[in-house]
C-alpha cells in the first residue's frame, strides 16, 4: 500500500501493520508494503476542501446482499508513476445509494498543492480486510471538482471485455466548498 504521510492516515497505517490475531492468538503479519512519499508543503497557502461524496446506483458486486462501498482518493505523486492514497472513506453496509460522511482535505494532501493535478477517485465494495472488488473509478482535475458535479463509474477490465458496458453507476459531489484560512475554525 502506497499511502502519503498525514494525520488523517496515521491511524489506518499502524492498523494495517499491527499482527492479524484469531480468538487472541496471533497469526502471520501481513506481507503488505508501505511506501513513503514526502514532498514540500506550502506553508503559506493553507487552503482545505470540503466534500460530500454519494455514489447512485452503483453496481452490486454482493450475491446474497448488496454491496459496501467505500471510496478511495489518489494522485500519481510528484516524480513518480505510483499513485498514492491520500482519502480513504468508511465503509457502508448494504447500500448501492451511498451518503458518505462530508470531509476536509488539505490542498496539499489532495493534489500536492497542483489544482490541475487529476486525482482518481476510485470506489469498491468491501469484503474483509484487504478484499475488496473494484465498482468503478473516475479520474478529474482537481479543481474541476463543484457541486452537483456527477461523474460516471467505470470499471477499466469490463471496458476492454464488454461493447455493451455502460458503466457502473455515478459519483454525484454534493458538496465540494474551499475553505480559505480566514475561515478555519477548527483543524480537522
Amino acid at each position: 500500500m502506497d499511502v502519503l504521510l498525514s494525520s488523517g492516515l496515521l491511524k489506518e497505517t499502524f492498523h494495517s501493520l499491527k499482527k492479524n490475531t484469531i480468538k487472541n492468538k496471533p497469526t502471520a503479519i501481513s506481507k503488505s508494503k508501505l511506501g513513503i512519499f514526502t514532498y514540500p508543503c506550502n506553508s503559506g497557502d493553507p487552503v482545505r476542501y470540503r466534500f460530500h461524496f454519494q455514489g447512485i446506483n452503483l453496481v452490486n458486486k454482493d450475491t446474497f446482499s448488496k454491496s459496501d462501498p467505500f471510496f478511495e482518493i489518489r494522485f500519481c505523486a510528484p516524480n513518480t508513476t505510483k499513485e498514492v492514497t491520500v482519502y480513504r472513506s468508511e465503509v457502508l453496509d448494504d447500500n448501492l445509494c451511498p451518503d458518505w460522511v462530508p470531509f476536509i482535505i488539505h490542498k496539499d494532501q489532495l493534489c500536492a498543492g497542483d489544482d490541475r493535478r487529476k486525482i482518481k477517485i476510485l470506489v469498491f465494495d468491501y469484503d474483509g480486510p484487504e478484499q475488496f472488488e473494484m465498482i468503478g473509478e473516475t479520474e478529474i482535475q482537481a479543481n474541476c471538482l463543484h457541486d452537483g458535479l456527477l461523474l460516471p463509474l467505470i470499471e477499466p477490465k469490463k471496458l476492454k471485455k464488454k461493447s455493451s458496458y455502460r458503466g457502473s453507476g455515478f459519483l454525484k459531489i454534493a458538496d465540494a466548498t474551499r475553505i480559505s484560512a480566514a475561515r478555519q475554525k477548527y483543524p480537522n
